[in-house]
C-alpha cells in the first residue's frame, strides 16, 4: 500500500469506497500517538541477548540463539559426535501436551537420524487413552490410577500406572 494512503487512514481521512477495515486497523495507531513504542509495549528485558542472525548447525536440527547455558550441551554432543562413547540423554519434561509425543517426536527422529537411536527411553507402561505413543507394546496386567481414583497414591502426575493384583 502506498505510505499517502496508509497516512490518511491514520488521520480518519478514508473516503467510503475505500476499505473500511483498515481504518479500523489502524484506531489504535492513533490512540497512542506521542507515545513511545517501549512505552506501549512494555516488554521485559531479557538476561540472555540473542544474535540478529541465530546460528543453526549444517543439518538444520540445532538452533542457537545465544543462550550461555546451552554452551556444555552443544560440548558434550560434540565430544559424542566424535566418538567419545559418552551417552548423550535429553529429557524433556511437561504436561500433557507433552506426554503423547507430539513436540518431541519431530526433533527426536531427526536427532536419531543423525546420531542414531538410543533405545525409547522412559515409557508410560500402559496405553492411556488420547496419546500417541512411539511403537510401544506391552503385555501384563496393568492398572491406571489418576487423580479421581479412591486411593490414588501416587507421585504428582495426572495419572500413574499400577500392576494390577497377580491372578490367583
Amino acid at each position: 500500500m502506498e505510505k499517502s494512503f496508509l497516512n490518511r487512514v491514520r488521520n480518519h481521512q478514508v473516503h467510503s469506497h475505500e476499505p473500511q477495515t483498515l481504518h479500523r486497523i489502524f484506531r489504535p495507531v492513533r490512540r497512542h500517538a506521542g507515545r513511545s513504542p517501549a512505552r506501549r509495549l512494555r516488554q521485559p528485558r531479557h538476561r540472555y541477548r540473542f544474535p540478529v542472525r541465530p546460528y543453526t548447525d549444517t543439518n538444520g536440527l540445532l538452533t542457537d540463539y545465544g543462550n550461555a547455558a546451552a554452551s556444555p550441551w552443544m560440548k558434550k554432543l560434540r565430544s559424542v559426535a566424535q566418538g567419545s562413547g559418552e551417552a548423550f540423554r535429553i529429557l524433556q519434561i511437561g504436561d500433557s501436551h507433552t506426554a503423547g509425543d507430539f513436540f518431541t517426536d519431530a526433533l527426536r527422529k531427526r536427532l536419531q537420524k543423525t546420531w542414531g537411536d538410543g533405545g525409547i527411553g522412559w515409557v508410560y507402561p500402559a496405553n492411556v487413552k488420547g496419546q500417541r505413543m512411539a511403537a510401544v507394546r506391552y503385555n501384563g496386567n496393568w492398572q491406571s490410577l489418576n487423580s479421581r481414583s479412591a486411593a490414588a497414591d501416587f507421585p504428582s502426575a495426572a495419572s500413574s500406572p499400577k500392576p494390577a493384583a497377580a491372578a490367583a
